[in-house]
């Protein structure tokens, strides 16, 4: 299952705005994607990571087993930067944190393909207990991708 959840705020877990709603949600996904607008950059490379690190908080304030979940970083709106040097700086801040971090344009796409690789990959791996890596993805006659 994925599940987008816009809105998650500060005091989500007590039900602030629609905040059990999408804990609820979340409880049935098997992997976590953070797709974390960086267009306002300016503020900051610490204000984004501690941004990122409420929404964690959040949810494990509502239950602890969503912090188990595999978590995959997604910094999106790369297509704004006119200079790549807070990207970097970024990216480097989300690897020290350990899960997986992509940079991605959803307007131009870029990146895109490795975030959805990444996101079928840790799928993968949690339905199989932790075992199975895909293989490249496989066309076959009819063009359509396997995923096995």
């Amino acid at each position: 299952m994925v599940a987008d959840i816009p809105g998650l705020i500060e005091g989500a877990h007590q039900g602030v705005g629609l905040g059990l709603k999408f804990l609820r949600h979340i409880e049935r996904t098997l992997v976590l994607v953070h797709i974390i607008d960086i267009s306002g950059w300016e503020r900051g490379v610490q204000t984004i990571v501690d941004n990122y690190h409420q929404v964690n908080h959040e949810l494990g304030q509502f239950s602890s087993e969503l912090l188990d979940k595999p978590q995959i970083v997604a910094l999106n709106k790369i297509d704004l930067l006119a200079d790549r040097a807070p990207l970097e700086e970024l990216l480097a801040a989300f690897r020290k944190l350990g899960p997986p971090v992509h940079a991605i344009s959803a307007v131009t796409g870029e990146g895109t393909q490795e975030l959805i690789w990444e996101t079928a990959e840790q799928l993968a791996q949690v339905r199989n207990g932790g075992t199975k890596r895909l293989s490249k993805t496989k066309e076959d006659t009819t063009g359509t991708k396997d995923f096995s």
